[in-house]
């Protein structure tokens, strides 16, 4: 994926609407996608060589929760640079008439539409999701643990590695085993804070967490 691509996936990762994201998605039914190009009079995309017509694909294809439904929704992501030039947007309209046959909703997503703050602080914290349990941090004191380093979080004004590594220190398990389970609560949204303000990397706790659950 581009660098763009990847900020947007994180943002489709951290929202709760987003059920499942499936990417590359294929325009598989050939003859429509052809039978557009021919309506619109834009060239169907062909390998110079052979002739052969390529399959187009979607940069991303979303299950999404709206009200008590779950719907389809495609999205395709691209610099607002590229939008002037003639090609590409020959591309994007039959994507965009392939998906309103399949009543599908399509849009395009450029640069201007998602927060490289917001992306950043999801790539910090995703590794962490899942959190590998180890001999010093077993459910029993990840538990612990886990209580401990939110009650610091919230009475203490310091800076999230701060708080981290003297935590680290007091409890004598390995140095940054307390930011990596900092990274994993937010992942699984246990402690609420403002992605969008600044940095999480460099935050002080008074800065950024909103709740603790």
């Amino acid at each position: 994926m581009s660098d763009w691509e990847l900020r947007f996936f994180y943002l489709l990762e951290w929202s709760d609407a987003v059920k499942d994201i499936r990417e590359q998605y294929p325009l598989l039914d050939l003859d429509l996608a052809m039978g557009i190009a021919d309506e619109t009079g834009i060239e169907y995309p062909k390998d110079k060589k052979s002739g052969t017509p390529y399959v187009l694909t979607t940069d991303f294809m979303l299950t999404v929760k709206q009200g008590k439904k779950l719907v389809q929704i495609a999205r395709t992501v691209k610099l607002a640079k590229d939008l002037d030039k003639k090609r590409v947007l020959e591309k994007l309209q039959l994507e965009k008439h392939y998906w309103n046959r399949q009543n599908i909703d399509w849009a395009i997503v450029t640069e201007q539409e998602i927060s490289k703050i917001l992306a950043d602080n999801i790539k910090w914290v995703h590794p962490a999701y899942k959190w590998e349990l180890t001999d010093e941090t077993n459910n029993g004191n990840c538990y612990y643990l886990s209580n401990l380093l939110k009650n610091r979080l919230i009475n203490k004004k310091n800076k999230i590695s701060t708080i981290t590594q003297a935590l680290d220190r007091e409890m004598g398990i390995s140095s940054g085993t307390s930011l990596s389970l900092f990274k994993h609560l937010v992942a699984r949204k246990e402690i609420i804070v403002d992605m969008l303000g600044e940095k999480l990397s460099s935050s002080s706790s008074s800065n950024i967490i909103k709740k603790v659950i």
